[in-house]
């Protein structure tokens, strides 16, 4: 046997790297217990909800005050007989800024103020929270009788506007990263995970719920019989902005349902605020897309698909009456 034989009997390859052992090798039940007690070890059972109050203080919180629209009062005219005021009017804007969140605190009845820790809080029937302060900018808008307008602004620098319970073992409580000899010294079980809150000295447990992500398109199969044979659903929500999302609905008639049997799987859309479906086309139409061809290529990306022609047959055949955008939107008003 020569050198090279030797070099391929060791277990290299014609790239002189060595080949790995088998890598299809089928994972057992134990390995996949052992994966899971690892991620447990690591993360623990909460670690969900830790993660989820972490986000609403450093970013969520921060993110609905910036969206929140700034406070207007317009006080109404005082009128006194024999007295004309300096200004036809004047309005008060108040505007919220960046906010700060303190670790957990109490005060005293004597006003002094110290640390609150979560078995002061159980003891005491105290609502383990923390003081949440915001920078205020006030501006006051006098407009004369001459149509002049006068603007003065005071800006004032963490303001306290309230409390916010803390979560236990979260980035803000004041038993964060202690170690088990700390824990113990205060008065706390160092197997005590956290994820949830003290409230007047009971403890309190948010439950965590699932619900479908947003601006995802999900695609069900009905079963039959059924008035549809698909429905496709996406939540769609600004990623900036903490508001409902809006639902839209796209399905398609099953063949039982659907008027001239196969030829008549027509695709209707319902969109928000409006009750009745809308055949896909005249969505399309009422976006500006007139051409049958205009619309076709948003959504076959093969006109040589004969089956995805077919299927669209039916409602190009059901929008025919409706042509162009003006008469569309017209419509449906």
């Amino acid at each position: 046997m020569d050198s090279e034989d030797e070099y391929y009997n060791q277990g290299y390859n014609d790239q002189g790297y060595e080949e790995e052992e088998n890598e299809d090798e089928e994972i057992t039940q134990e390995d996949a217990w052992a994966v899971i007690s690892a991620y447990f070890e690591e993360k623990g059972l909460v670690r969900q909800q830790l993660d989820s109050f972490d986000e609403f203080i450093q970013n969520t919180m921060q993110e609905i005050v910036d969206e929140s629209a700034e406070i207007e009062i317009r006080p109404e005219s005082q009128h006194n007989p024999g007295h004309q005021s300096d200004f036809a009017e004047t309005i008060y804007k108040i505007t919220f800024g960046q906010i700060y969140l303190s670790k957990p605190m109490m005060t005293e009845s004597d006003g002094e103020t110290a640390t609150l820790f979560p078995k002061a809080a159980r003891l005491r029937n105290l609502t383990y929270s923390a003081p949440l302060y915001v920078d205020v900018t006030k501006r006051v808008i006098k407009k004369g009788h001459d149509g002049e307008e006068v603007t003065e602004t005071q800006d004032f620098t963490k303001v306290f506007i309230g409390k916010v319970p803390i979560m236990l073992r979260s980035s803000y409580c004041t038993l964060y990263q202690n170690s088990e000899k700390d824990l113990t010294e205060l008065g706390e079980c160092p197997y005590d995970h956290g994820g949830y809150f003290i409230i007047n000295g009971s403890e309190k447990v948010l439950i965590a719920q699932e619900k479908m992500s947003t601006n995802h398109v999900y695609v069900f199969k009905k079963r039959q019989p059924n008035k549809y044979a698909y429905v496709a659903e996406v939540r769609s929500m600004a990623e900036t902005q903490n508001r409902p999302p809006s639902t839209m609905f796209v399905r398609m008639l099953s063949r039982t349902s659907a008027k001239g049997g196969s030829s008549g799987q027509y695709i209707r859309a319902t969109l928000p605020y409006i009750r009745t479906e809308i055949p896909i086309i005249i969505v399309f139409r009422a976006l500006g897309f007139v051409a049958d061809k205009d619309i076709l290529e948003h959504i076959c990306y093969n006109f040589s698909d004969t089956q995805m022609m077919e299927l669209l047959r039916p409602s190009l055949e059901e929008a025919f009456v409706i042509q162009n955008q003006q008469f569309h939107i017209l419509h449906r008003a």
